[in-house]
């Protein structure tokens, strides 16, 4: 379970640290980097918790889920879409936390029915 969380907490230094810069959407007033620096410092902020807590709520590994599925529809809510390349990551990148998160939340339930 450590090792999804921790691929949660590198999504969310990508999309903090690199995907801006990567995507060539680095201007702040650019919807896309917003979006992906609320998310990420979330998802950072999240990994971070799951993984220094003893016993992490359920509830924290379905917010990544919520995440993952906020980053996959937010070209369309946000209407970047125009920007073909932004919108592919938004939902590749966006489907991997969606998975992760509902993985991290599989076996935090699974610790929490063993305990």
């Amino acid at each position: 379970m450590k090792r999804v969380v921790w691929i949660t907490f590198g999504i969310g230094m990508w999309l903090l640290v690199f995907a801006p810069f990567a995507l060539m959407v680095v201007p702040l007033r650019f919807p896309a980097t917003a979006n992906h620096a609320a998310v990420g410092i979330v998802l950072i902020g999240l990994s971070l918790w799951i993984l220094s807590a003893p016993a992490p709520p359920v509830a924290a590994a379905w917010c990544v889920a919520a995440c993952g599925l906020w980053l996959g529809i937010s070209p369309f809510v946000l209407r970047f879409t125009s920007f073909g390349l932004a919108t592919a990551h938004d939902i590749v990148v966006g489907l991997a936390t969606l998975a992760t998160g509902a993985v991290a939340a599989a076996a935090l339930a699974r610790r929490a029915a063993a305990a």
